[in-house]
């Protein structure tokens, strides 16, 4: 078995709801940011077509700017407990980076926060 470690710098964005009304500038930011991922995810050894069978998913929700300095030191890399729900931005990272997700048989994922907003991934193939 292969693993794959990276981290790719751009915030997290969770996947919406693909309904009736999934055609507006959320769904649009949405599939923009899918492909950027996918670009970014190339780059660190991630293929579409591999079959992932292990994932472990750091997702870091940036802190906000106008917050103050000791509110974000007591925050850094804290556990992120607000929306977006985790399992959005999981399906938002795994269908941007992989065409099937179906073999995977173990994910273990997790939101934290940062100064800078990332995700953090190790795939098992």
């Amino acid at each position: 078995m292969k693993e794959i470690e990276g981290f790719l710098h751009i915030a997290p964005k969770p996947a919406p709801r693909m309904n009736y009304r999934f055609k507006n500038e959320r769904a649009v930011a949405y599939l923009a940011w899918k492909k950027v991922v996918r670009e970014l995810a190339l780059k660190e050894g991630l293929a579409p077509g591999m079959k992932p069978v292990k994932v472990r998913v750091v997702f870091y929700m940036e802190i906000p700017t106008s917050w103050n300095r000791a509110k974000k030191t007591e925050l850094q890399m804290q556990l992120y407990q607000g929306t977006p729900d985790l399992d959005n931005l999981l399906k938002g990272f795994l269908d941007a980076c992989f065409d099937e997700d179906k073999s995977i048989a173990r994910v273990i994922a997790e939101k934290r926060w940062a100064a800078v907003g990332g995700i953090e991934f190790k795939v098992v193939i």
